[in-house]
Order: C-alpha cells, then sequence, then structure tokens
C-alpha cells in the first residue's frame, strides 16, 4: 500500500510538472511570437531609414537540436531568399547581399535592439566602425540614430577608422559633454598605443572650407601669399561647383568642360546658369588658367609677376560667385 501511494503521488507529481513544463513552453511561444513580430517590424522599420532595398521576413523563434535560435527569410526585389550555407546554389544571405547590405542589416538588427529595451538609463553603448562599406546616404542615416541614442543611454561610445562619419557626430554634440579620443601608436615602441585628444574641430573643416577661407581673407584683408591664392582660385571655384552642380560636374570632368555643357543648356534648355554667371565663371576661369602648369606653359612666371590688386578682385569676384544661395537662372 505504501509504495503504491508512494508511486501514485510520485505519478501526480510529474503529471504537474508536465504540465507546468507546457505552461511554460506555451507562455514563452506567446512571449516569443509577440516579441519577434515587434522586432521585424522594427528592424525593417530602420532597414526603410537606412534606404535598404530588401526586407526582414518571417522572423521566428527556433529551437533547432534543443538550442533557442532564429530563423528569417529575405525580400529581395519581390523574391524571397534564405539564409542558406554559402556552398549551396541556390541564392542566400552570403550570394545575395553585398559586404555594405550586410553591415546595413547588422545596425538594423543592433538599434532595433536598442529601440526594443525599455530604458537605456544605465546601459552604456558601443559602436564599433558604424560606417564600414556604407554609402554616403546610408552613413548618414546611422549618424542621425547613433544621435537619437545620446539623450536615451547613459554613455555612447564610437569607435570608428574614417573621419566624416565622426565629425558629423561631433558637429551637433554637446561639446561640453562629448570627449574626442585618437588611439595613436607609441613612437619606438613595437606593439604598444596610446589615447590622445583628438581635435575634431580642426579635424571637421574640409579641404573646400580652408581654400575658400584663405581666398575670403586674401580678399578682404590682402592676408596670405599672392602665388599661393593666386593657385587656389581654381580649386575654389571647382570645389564649389561639384557641389552645386551634381549631375553636370563629376569628378574627371574639367570645369571648361562643365562651362561647354553650361553654355549649350542655355541654348537648347533647360538652363543650369544664368547667361551672366556663365560669362563671370568663364572669364574667372581664363584668369585662374594663367597659373596652372596644365592650362598656361607660362604659369611659373605669371606667378612670380603676379599683380596683387588685380588678385585681389578676382579673389572678390571668386568669393562673391562661390556664396551660398545663388539665384537660379
Amino acid at each position: 500500500d505504501v509504495l503504491c501511494k508512494d508511486y501514485a503521488e510520485a505519478k501526480s507529481l510529474k503529471a504537474s510538472k508536465e504540465k507546468e513544463k507546457e505552461d511554460a513552453r506555451a507562455a514563452l511561444k506567446e512571449h516569443r511570437d509577440r516579441v519577434f513580430g515587434t522586432y521585424q517590424a522594427s528592424i525593417n522599420t530602420f532597414l526603410v531609414k537606412f534606404n535598404a532595398d530588401f526586407r526582414v521576413e518571417k522572423l521566428s523563434p527556433s529551437d533547432a537540436r534543443g538550442v533557442p535560435s532564429s530563423s528569417y527569410e529575405f525580400v529581395v526585389n519581390k523574391e524571397h531568399v534564405g539564409t542558406a550555407k554559402p556552398d549551396d546554389p541556390e541564392p542566400s544571405f552570403a550570394t545575395v547581399l553585398s559586404s555594405g547590405d550586410r553591415n546595413t542589416l547588422a545596425l538594423a538588427f543592433f538599434f532595433a535592439t536598442l529601440q526594443e529595451r525599455s530604458s537605456l538609463d544605465d546601459a552604456i553603448v558601443v559602436i564599433d566602425d558604424p560606417a564600414s562599406s556604407l554609402d554616403d546616404g546610408r552613413a548618414f542615416a546611422t549618424v542621425q540614430e547613433i544621435r537619437a541614442l545620446v539623450g536615451r543611454a547613459d554613455q555612447v561610445v564610437v569607435l570608428a577608422h574614417a573621419r566624416p562619419i565622426l565629425c558629423q557626430l561631433w558637429e551637433r554634440a554637446d561639446k561640453d559633454t562629448t570627449a574626442t579620443i585618437e588611439i595613436r601608436n607609441e613612437t619606438g615602441v613595437a606593439d604598444a598605443s596610446t589615447l590622445v585628444a583628438w581635435d575634431a574641430e580642426a579635424a571637421s573643416v574640409t579641404e573646400y572650407d580652408r581654400l575658400h577661407s584663405e581666398v575670403r581673407g586674401y580678399a578682404e584683408s590682402s592676408t596670405g601669399e599672392a602665388q599661393r591664392i593666386a593657385v587656389t582660385l581654381r580649386p575654389v571655384l571647382e570645389c564649389f561647383l561639384r557641389v552645386a552642380y551634381v549631375e553636370e560636374f563629376p569628378p574627371g570632368r574639367s570645369l571648361g568642360d562643365f562651362l561647354g555643357i553650361a553654355k549649350q543648356r542655355a541654348q537648347d534648355g533647360p538652363a543650369i546658369m544664368s547667361e551672366a554667371d556663365i560669362g563671370e565663371l568663364d572669364n574667372l576661369r581664363e584668369y585662374a588658367n594663367q597659373f596652372h602648369h596644365n592650362t598656361s606653359k607660362n604659369w611659373q612666371e605669371n606667378l612670380s609677376n603676379v599683380n596683387e590688386t588685380q588678385l585681389k578682385g578676382y579673389a572678390n569676384r571668386v568669393v562673391g560667385f562661390t556664396r551660398i544661395g545663388r539665384p537660379a537662372p
């Protein structure tokens, strides 16, 4: 009787534990289905922000071989792509997505994880080389998302090899609460490095800003060396025009070729510059070309005999031509 009673109690206890296990499994499944659905939506939201042309679908929990994990598919050009192994002949994660796409996906997963956390008040968020293999548009979107973390996390640390993303972050950072540090190799010490202050403000000044500042200084108060300013006039014009007329003046196209396009468009339409601007740019180019070896065989003599009064006048005109907000033709 005692053995039967013990057996019955043990059987009842086992049934109770089995039920608890099933209830826990059902609760876990409900939780994971809800959470994974939320994460999928959040991941795809970030993919949209990063201007990615693919989406994540069928993100679901998996317990393959008793190990909790997840499975998902991609939708690329309306085609479903799985996460097959690299040697699988079917299109897969490894063969369809570029390195930039894979980094974008990793960022979307990362930001979605932070987004779904109720609080980051006590968190230190470390982001390592976030702009690796990203184009300018995705890198800028990444900068915006990192900025959004600053108000939520206790501390945000960004490590990067590329200066542009750090300079963009610095541009709108609270200078009183932000530190910029460089990891520099120790001189004469093998395999050793040290942390030193990094001047992000100086690094944020673009080459165009620097050259334009030199020409402007000479135009306003004759500051600087005349020969250097004479050589700088044409690069300032070219840098300005490459930004103002991205399609018509891509890298590799000469200033003369761009002027030819502007003149042709003024005749055939649609015009990209007014006739007055075309004439002024042509005059500025003619003057500036005197001081470059590829446009004047007497460039060295011209530099040696540069008329400073005339140079100052042309420097003023270059500054005026490159002012912000030029009128449309």
